[in-house]
């Protein structure tokens, strides 16, 4: 983008949060004249243009400020095509809020992070992956977004359209088709998968989630029915974002309150990626077992509903399976049956084995570094458009897809949507 007749613009890049250390970048032809006058030795000598005998990387340290100031690292991060300094300061927000008083008071304009990762990475390959990196919730999901913001899954998009305009629809359906196999991690980068916690009354599902989250979460007592609502707590397995939700348990009862509490975890099951049902010595649950719990507390027509959400839900990659919970009470030695994940929510004992088999289940492969996959929910929408159009072989509607897609991040076309917010 070019900003040389653009105003010199000031922008937080770090969180509107208390913080020890916050980050201002000042970008545009002024940006110099601006900090000229602004920034100071530790001494008190005005700097004026020496700053621009820096080298890009380069920092110094200094006051920011003239009658009050405030203690800073000017760091230059570039010279051409346009100057971008970096101001690091203490964190405080009305310190932030300060200093970037200073600047607009000079007629520098205060803009979003937002906006500012778009001006200065546009033409840097994808600047709305920028956005999306500055959000990121684990190290893992932040180094996809990089990745993506590198140009992995845009570089892709190209090599897709030039098989296109080859013609060479074999490999074009098998690109596509191989990248399919992105999707379920390309819709949960931002968005957490959703873990439910199933089970009879009293077989541990608090406990279980409480011991996953690692600190008290939900309720544990020995009386049936104490859970009645469902409690969520936000989890990362492996760097992964996770959902874990805590559930009534599913059994008939004639207390009105629980009974909605039983109605909200099956409303939770019919969204879940994955089931987990808990058993302990005294409440297994064969397939049979299940489905007769649920006729008894749902009656039948609710339970035809949620065998029709299952079926949808195991197209899309639903899983269940077993937890045999409260381990540390089965005598040394006991046969278990097979096909199962034994636990003790009470001392931990295989809730490491626990979470290394969700990861497995809900991630199936980790990506390598510089994997191209469909970071936003946007781009995942429209590749699984652009794979019923190729399994139909509609190759004119694939072509103008892609070229669309194409079109959007040369001209640096985002819909607003598109862009997180700051919350």
């Amino acid at each position: 983008m070019n900003l040389s007749d653009k105003p010199t613009r000031i922008a937080c890049l770090t969180p509107a949060k208390s913080a020890a250390i916050a980050t201002l970048a000042i970008y545009g032809n002024r940006a110099a004249d601006y900090l000229s006058e602004l920034f100071f030795s530790i001494s008190g000598q005005p700097m004026g243009k020496k700053i621009l005998s820096l080298s890009p990387g380069e920092g110094a340290f200094g006051r920011l400020g003239k009658s009050v100031s405030d203690e800073v690292i000017l760091t230059l991060k570039q010279k051409d095509p346009f100057l971008w300094f970096e101001i690091h300061c203490h964190g405080g927000i009305q310190n932030i809020h300060f200093l970037m008083e200073q600047f607009t008071e000079m007629g520098c304009q205060q803009t979003s992070w937002q906006e500012t990762a778009l001006h200065l990475y546009s033409g840097r390959e994808d600047p709305l992956a920028m956005t999306y990196f500055h959000k990121a919730r684990t190290p893992r999901i932040a180094q996809i977004f990089w990745d993506q913001y590198q140009g992995a899954y845009r570089h892709w998009v190209e090599d897709l359209f030039a098989l296109i305009q080859l013609k060479n629809w074999e490999q074009v359906q098998e690109q596509i088709q191989q990248m399919r196999s992105w999707l379920t991690i390309g819709e949960h980068l931002d968005r957490p998968f959703q873990i439910v916690l199933m089970g009879a009354p009293n077989v541990g599902k608090s406990a279980l989630l409480n011991k996953l989250a690692g600190y008290q979460r939900s309720i544990v007592t020995p009386i049936a029915g104490t859970t009645r609502d469902v409690v969520t707590v936000p989890l990362s397995f492996q760097g992964w974002l996770m959902e874990c939700c805590d559930t009534a348990g599913i059994r008939t009862t004639s207390d009105e309150i629980e009974a909605e509490g039983i109605l909200q975890t099956q409303k939770k099951r019919a969204e879940a990626d994955l089931i987990i049902w808990i058993m302990d010595q005294d409440h297994q649950a064969p397939e049979s077992g299940i489905q007769s719990l649920l006729i008894e507390s749902e009656g039948k027509e609710q339970l035809d509903q949620h065998k029709r959400e299952d079926q949808r839900k195991r197209e899309r990659g639903h899983k269940t399976f077993l937890v045999r919970n409260k381990i540390d009470l089965v005598p040394p030695g006991a046969d278990l049956p097979p096909g199962l994940i034994a636990v003790s929510a009470l001392t931990g004992t295989g809730v490491s084995e626990l979470v290394e088999s969700i990861v497995q289940i809900l991630v199936k492969q980790s990506p390598l570094p510089g994997q191209p996959i469909p970071y936003t929910d946007s781009l995942c929408k429209s590749l699984r458009i652009w794979l019923e159009l190729a399994q139909d072989q509609k190759w004119d509607e694939l072509s103008n897809m892609v070229a669309n897609q194409l079109y959007c991040w040369f001209a640096e076309i985002l819909e607003p949507s598109e862009i997180p917010s700051e919350s």
